[in-house]
C-alpha cells in the first residue's frame, strides 16, 4: 500500500477519526452528587458504553481497512468507499437521534460529529478515486485507438 496517493491519506484520516471516537466521551452531564449535597459530578457516556455504537464503529473501521486493502483496484475501492460513506451517514443519524432524545440532559462533545467529518473525507477520497479510474479508462481507450508502432517501423531509425 502506498501513502503517496491523496485518497489513501483521506481514507486513513477518516479511519483515525472513527478510532478516536472510541476513545472519547460522546456526551456528558453535570449532576448533583448524592453523597455530597451541592457538589456536582460529571457523568459521561462513551461510545463504547453502548453496544450498538461500538458495533457500528467496529463495522465502519473494518470497512475502512477493507477499502484500504483494495488500493490497486480503483473501481472496487470506490464502491467500498461509497458503502462506508453510507454507513457513516447512518451512524451519524443514530447519534443525532440520541442528541434529540437527550439534549435537555446531556451536552454532546465534538466527537459526536466525527462520523460526519469522516463521511466528508470519504466523499473527497471517492472524488480522487473516481478521477483516477476515469483517467485509466481514457488511457486504455486511447491505447486501443492509437496503438504504438513497433520498434522496426519508426521513421527515425
Amino acid at each position: 500500500m502506498t501513502w503517496k496517493r491523496i485518497q489513501t491519506l483521506l481514507i486513513g484520516l477518516s479511519a483515525a477519526l472513527v478510532f478516536a471516537m472510541l476513545c472519547c466521551p460522546m456526551c456528558f452531564a453535570e449532576v448533583e452528587d448524592p453523597s455530597h449535597p451541592g457538589a456536582l459530578v460529571r457523568e459521561s457516556i462513551r461510545f463504547t458504553d453502548n453496544l450498538t455504537l461500538t458495533l457500528f464503529a467496529a463495522l465502519v473501521l473494518f470497512m475502512h481497512l477493507f477499502t484500504l486493502a483494495f488500493w490497486k483496484r480503483g473501481y472496487v475501492e470506490g464502491k467500498l468507499c461509497i458503502v462506508t460513506l453510507i454507513l457513516l451517514v447512518f451512524y451519524q443519524a443514530f447519534i443525532a437521534y440520541w442528541f434529540f432524545q437527550f439534549k435537555a440532559i446531556y451536552t454532546f462533545t465534538i466527537a459526536a460529529v466525527f462520523p460526519l467529518v469522516s463521511a466528508i473525507l470519504l466523499g473527497m477520497a471517492y472524488h480522487y478515486i473516481s478521477r483516477d479510474v476515469a483517467q485509466f479508462m481514457v488511457d486504455q481507450a486511447f491505447a486501443k485507438r492509437f496503438p504504438k508502432r513497433s520498434a522496426g517501423t519508426h521513421p527515425k531509425q
